[in-house]
């Protein structure tokens, strides 16, 4: 067994020098497949089976995204900026188009990279800026870049707030409950303690000296008096 152990890290690194990609899958592949087996053998929902499947899809999709994205860094720069030797007009048509991209995802509500968010509006206003310098051109693409930005910051800030205030709602509603029981504690050990001095009211009243000393006394008078 362990010559095959041996054997296998050897083969699974030399895998990893000539497809570090296809060793990463793999490696995701036999972590999911006995994650999978746990959660069968525990007897997890259809749910949970989903969410499981669903993590392992987004991390194989990250891995994908990964590995090439060195080559689209490459890409965009020979489509716009500095590097490119492209005319400033074809330029600011792919900055657009990378642009637009971002800007239909936030104005629909979906999650977007923030950091090719920033790098796309970048672009876009450099291009712009190149083009028209400090005219009125510029400064609407400015304004719609800004904007947009204002928009996906108040979109994260109110998608937190909601989150944060279902589980302050929780809490609050938690602590509610404890607060009318330990209430509810007090009232009845507030009402025993008004009984207890009702009764020890009424037997003082009665004359006598308290507890059985004056059950006493009248026990013997009565033997008495038979």
């Amino acid at each position: 067994l362990e010559t095959a152990l041996t054997i296998k890290g050897i083969a699974d690194q030399l895998k990893a020098l000539d497809d570090p990609l296809g060793a990463q899958i793999d490696e995701l592949d036999s972590k999911y497949r006995k994650l999978e087996k746990t959660f069968r053998d525990a007897g997890a929902s259809t749910e949970e089976l989903a969410g499981l499947e669903r993590l392992y899809n987004d991390e194989r999709k990250k891995l994908t995204e990964q590995s090439v994205e060195t080559l689209k860094a490459f890409q965009r720069d020979l489509g716009i900026g500095s590097n490119s030797p492209l005319s400033l007009t074809d330029q600011r048509r792919n900055a657009e188009a990378e642009f637009a991209k971002f800007e239909a995802d936030i104005r629909a509500g979906k999650d977007f990279n923030q950091s090719a968010f920033v790098d796309a509006g970048r672009a876009l206003l450099d291009v712009e800026r190149q083009i028209s310098g400090g005219t009125a051109d510029f400064f609407q693409q400015f304004d719609r870049v800004q904007g947009l930005t204002t928009k996906a910051i108040g979109d994260i800030e109110n998608a937190t707030a909601i989150r944060d205030n279902g589980l302050f709602a929780q809490k609050t509603a938690e602590a509610t409950q404890q607060t009318a029981a330990i209430a509810a504690a007090l009232l009845n050990a507030t009402n025993q303690t008004n009984i207890l001095l009702a009764d020890l009211n009424a037997r003082l009243g009665a004359g006598g000296a308290g507890g059985f000393v004056g059950a006493g006394a009248v026990v013997r008078g009565f033997a008495r008096a038979a």
